[in-house]
């Protein structure tokens, strides 16, 4: 017997084979891939989820994605008290963010770093929330800009800035913009 699918679910696949994505979410001025819909699976850290493709040739397929422009403190999980500060304050932002949900990934110049990861700005579908930004904002992020891929660095700076002087985030108790 068949489970019957929730209606939501089919609203946002008729939304995908109707529409595909948004045409203002942003993206690099020379995105190496159009954007696509996916599921994120699970947040390994702050910066970094697994997803697997809703739409385009790799539907069904899972992959790492690292976000683009971000830094969030590195979470040990071999020994998460020993992780770097805030990392666990940082990952579950994220978590809490997009976590079981689906996004949009869009693209910079760039589709892939030398950890064979893919390299995208993501979006919570059902609000356009820009996880990349939201980081920023609230001050569980550094900016990590490299080239070619710098379409919102001048933005990420600003952001990281305001967080240092409001101590949001890393650049609060008790890590004082220090990861140590």
């Amino acid at each position: 017997m068949s489970r019957p699918v929730p209606l939501g679910s089919l609203l946002f696949w008729l939304s995908l084979v109707a529409c595909g994505p948004p045409s203002d979410l942003p993206e690099g001025e020379d995105p190496c891939a159009p954007a696509v819909a996916v599921r994120v699976l699970e947040f390994v850290d702050g910066d970094t989820c697994d997803v697997e493709y809703l739409d385009g040739d790799l539907v069904g397929e899972q992959v790492r994605i690292r976000l683009l422009g971000v830094d969030t403190p590195e979470v040990n999980h071999s020994s998460l008290e020993s992780s770097e500060c805030h990392a666990l304050t940082a990952w579950a932002a994220a978590e809490d963010a997009l976590e079981g949900q689906d996004a949009w990934l869009t693209f910079d110049t760039e589709c892939t770093d030398r950890y064979d990861r893919t390299l995208a700005y993501m979006f919570r579908t059902s609000d356009r929330l820009f996880l990349n930004r939201k980081l920023m904002e609230e001050g569980h992020a550094r900016t990590l800009t490299i080239s070619p891929n710098t379409t919102f660095s001048d933005e990420f700076e600003e952001l990281e800035a305001a967080a240092q002087l409001a101590a949001r985030g890393l650049w609060g108790e008790p890590c004082y913009g220090t990861t140590r």
